[in-house]
């Protein structure tokens, strides 16, 4: 586990200096809960792993009827995005973004980097 977390940590690591070589624009938010390379990459390799997995299995189980679980997702889904887009209606108002580009970015407290943060955690949701 220890040369998996070592290999994670260091494509992330390159990733991040390739796209950002100066470190002009990297937040301090190593501490967020899913926020580095390694919680990505594994979440994504579980996923893949759960397809490939699951096409072999599925054809072997009985049908389901999933509409609990699809009315529960799309319900939650509904609100989440509706609570995102009114809070990103909020921040803009706060701060007195325009629609116009070119406003300051604050690297260190972003107004908008909690609600991204959500957005980005709502994606592993989207993968039921």
């Amino acid at each position: 586990m220890e040369a998996y977390n070592k290999l994670m940590d260091n494509i992330g690591d390159a990733i991040i200096n390739w796209t950002d070589p100066d470190g002009s624009f990297r937040g301090d938010r190593d501490d967020w809960w899913l926020c580095d390379f390694r919680s990505a990459g594994t979440i994504a390799i579980a996923y893949v792993a759960f397809v490939l997995i699951g096409t072999q299995v599925m054809p072997n189980l009985p049908a389901m009827d999933p509409y609990p679980i699809k009315f529960v997702y799309n319900v939650s889904q509904i609100f989440l995005c509706a609570y995102m887009t009114i809070e990103a209606g909020f921040i803009a108002y706060r701060n007195g973004y325009t629609v116009m580009p070119c406003i300051d970015f604050n690297v260190k407290d972003p107004p908008c980097g909690n609600l991204l943060w959500l957005f980005y955690i709502s994606k592993v949701w989207d993968f039921w």
